[in-house]
This record gives C-alpha cells, structure tokens and sequence, in this order.
C-alpha cells in the first residue's frame, strides 16, 4: 500500500481551539469531570448585567459550533444544565465528590437540540428554501429528526423536531428571503418581530 500524506496545498480544516481567558478553567473542568469534584463557580446567563454562582458537578465538555461547553448538573436548579466555557469565572472545588450518573449520555441530552440549546418543549418545524437556497440546503446535515420535502416549483422543505426554537431561527435569519418559516406560528411570529427590529434598526439615517 502507498501511504498517502496531504499537505495544506490540497487539503485543509481548521480546529477552534479554547480562547486564552478559557484555557484554565478548561483544566480546571476537565480535572473536575475526571476526579468527581463539585465545584461553583460564577456564571453571566447570555444577556445577564452580571455573573451569579453556580454549584455544579460537571459531567461533559463538548465542543459545538466553533464553541465549549460544559454539561453539568446544576444543584441549585436540580437540573442538567449547559454552560459556556466564555461566561465561566472563578472555578472552585467544593470538596465534595459525586457519583457520575451511570445512565449519562451525551447523544441523549442533545437528542433534541439542533445545537446546544434544550428545553423541555417539543416543536415541529417547517422550513422553506427557494429554489437557489434548496441546492445548498439539501446537502447539508442539521439534526437526526430533519426531512426533505421537494415541492413542484423547486424549493425545498426541511421538517425538524426540536426542543428550541432559538438556533431554528438564526437560520432563517441566515438564509434572509430564501428561506420561510412555515411552523409552528411562534416561530414565524419570532421572525416577524425580528425583520421589523431589523428594519428599525437599518432604516435610513435621519
């Protein structure tokens, strides 16, 4: 056999990496996860003014969407919870020790997110490509519960089943005109709120 050896001449990928200010609570983590410690640690929700302690025993870094993340049980909440490696702050060990749960699976705790976002909701979604958008999309792999609907004018339905609507939504917003929400109606009333903040935002300057 003739071994094979590309260079970046011929083929390339790029990895995101943690960034400077996570690599140390990225070891702290890891050891956590590793040894069975709880630990707190201070936690800025998205959108929050400022951090609030949380007390968690961690159980899963994952890397999605060119992020980390940390899936923990979250004490406070008595719930499994997703936290990302960027808002995570002063990483401390309780002293405390715990048992993994021995059901965990990570496949299973995303099984229902597109990406990282959960929730207890299911919805059943519906989007429509335009023709232009439908040879992009129809190639691409977004969740396990997606189908392809091919409709007689050339667009293209994408069905999903989904615990969020969040990521569902950035990407209409992403496919701006070549894609429509179809279901459910929260979805479509998020995206039209969002074209007329948009709108607002980008209307000519006085």
């Amino acid at each position: 056999m003739v071994g094979y050896a590309p260079t970046r001449d011929l083929i390339s990928f790029k990895l995101v990496a943690p960034a400077l200010h996570e690599l140390h609570v990225f070891d702290l983590l890891t050891r956590a996860i590793t040894e069975q410690n709880e630990v707190t640690f201070d936690y800025r929700k998205l959108g929050a003014p400022a951090p609030a302690v949380r007390r968690v025993q961690p159980l899963h870094l994952t890397h999605r969407e060119g992020r980390w993340y940390l899936i923990a049980q979250d004490l406070g909440r008595s719930a499994m919870r997703t936290f990302a490696l960027g808002r995570i702050a002063d990483v401390t060990t309780t002293g405390n020790t715990f048992e993994r749960p021995k059901d965990f699976s990570v496949d299973r705790y995303f099984a229902a997110a597109l990406s990282v976002m959960n929730g207890r909701e299911t919805h059943h979604v519906r989007l429509r490509f335009s023709p232009l958008a439908a040879d992009d999309v129809r190639d691409r792999f977004f969740h396990e519960s997606q189908a392809f609907h091919p409709q007689p004018d050339g667009s293209l339905d994408l069905t999903l089943t989904l615990a969020d609507l969040l990521e569902v939504q950035r990407i209409v917003l992403q496919w701006g005109g070549h894609a429509v929400a179809l279901e459910p109606a929260e979805l479509r009333e998020r995206v039209r709120a969002l074209g007329e903040t948009l709108a607002r935002n980008h209307a000519p300057s006085p």
